[in-house]
């Protein structure tokens, strides 16, 4: 055979190496396209790429073809998305889902779907936030991340607006895009109260009830009053007795509350050392079981621990005064069946709590 025919039939033969290198081209670059998969094998196995050998490497399972944009890669680019989804939207928590896949490689811009989104957000795994006209996604809750990640001395004094929103974003960075909704829904489930501040400020936040402005006629006419009766000779301690006693409380227990008020009220049943430390044992245990969960199911910490319903609630609303715990608010407690109601945390007010979670920096 001559030279020349030996060459003609050289370049009419495939490559015996053409699948492996064809499949190691696609390893270094996927998602290319399947019309520029040629740029990225040798100059010698060019010509025997064809659509053919694409399509036959994809049915034998060893290439994945994307029907849109026909997209080339090695492994399932449908359980690399989701991941790579989740991953975006932990680094960047409150990112628009409109013109969100320019956040992903190029190579799988074209797989991203607003129903991915939806998917992940039934499964959990993602949350999505209605603001303005606007949807954002969020790795977590967002209302529940803010609650259990703000300092609890952050509101212990009054502050503005402003200071607040600028905690909550050194405290859960990205959470703040949506501070007024959640600055609306903690005042209207009474976890946080509006201050009247000096004429010709803002109003402030504060964790208890602004008493001096609901009670401000009161304590002016109480002024007026105390002139007199200092004059009559009357000791103040008198005067507070009576005012005690007309509140319906008992002397002890005013002076304790006025020492450290709370916005949650236990319920009277004393907290063992024991009880207290296998509370925080299973919720410690809890938590890092599920660690992408920033709240908890108090119905399945209460099946970790041995205690009975009224010590289990106790402890729970102590560490919640305490600043060791969040505990989220049920919204439709009253629609539950008396059963699963029972599994819920209940204060003296007759507040129920489906959720609890450590507070940031929890010893």
């Amino acid at each position: 055979m001559s030279s020349a025919s030996r060459k003609r039939r050289d370049q009419q033969t495939p490559p015996d190496d053409l699948e492996a290198a064809l499949l190691e081209s696609v390893s270094a670059a996927p998602g290319v396209t399947v019309s520029g998969l040629r740029k990225h094998v040798p100059v010698s196995h060019r010509k025997f790429v064809t659509d053919a050998l694409v399509n036959t490497l994809a049915e034998r399972g060893e290439l994945f073809i994307t029907r849109k944009g026909k997209r080339v890669f090695r492994t399932d680019p449908s359980l690399q998305i989701e991941a790579m989804v989740l991953e975006a939207i932990g680094v960047a928590p409150g990112v628009k889902i409109a013109g969100f896949k320019k956040r992903l490689p190029a190579s799988h811009q074209d797989l991203f779907t607003e129903t991915l989104i939806s998917s992940l957000a039934r499964q959990g795994e993602l949350f999505v936030l209605l603001k303005g006209k606007s949807k954002l996604a969020f790795p977590t809750d967002p209302f529940i991340e803010i609650d259990s990640k703000l300092p609890d001395e952050a509101t212990q004094r009054p502050i503005g607006k402003d200071e607040l929103k600028a905690l909550v974003a050194e405290a859960a960075p990205g959470y703040e895009v949506v501070f007024d909704e959640w600055l609306k829904r903690a005042l209207a489930e009474r976890r946080l109260f509006e201050h009247a501040s000096p004429k010709g400020r803002k109003k402030r936040i504060g964790r208890e009830p602004d008493l001096s402005s609901s009670l401000k006629a009161v304590l002016k006419e109480l002024a007026a009053a105390l002139k007199a009766l200092d004059q009559q000779g009357v000791p103040r301690e008198r005067v507070a007795a009576t005012l005690v006693e007309a509140l319906g409380l008992p002397m002890g227990a005013a002076l304790k509350s006025a020492r450290g008020s709370s916005s949650i009220v236990a319920p009277n049943h004393e907290v063992t050392i024991d009880g207290r430390s296998q509370f925080l044992a299973a919720l410690e245990s809890l938590a890092n079981d599920n660690p992408r969960d920033a709240l908890h199911s108090v119905r399945a910490l209460r099946s970790r621990v041995e205690l009975r319903k009224q010590e289990f609630d106790a402890i729970a609303l102590e560490l919640a005064r305490d600043g060791v715990v969040t505990l989220h608010h049920h919204d439709h407690a009253a629609a539950l069946a008396e059963n699963d109601r029972l599994q819920l945390i209940q204060d003296n007010r007759g507040t129920y709590f489906n959720g609890i979670a450590f507070r940031r920096g929890h010893d």
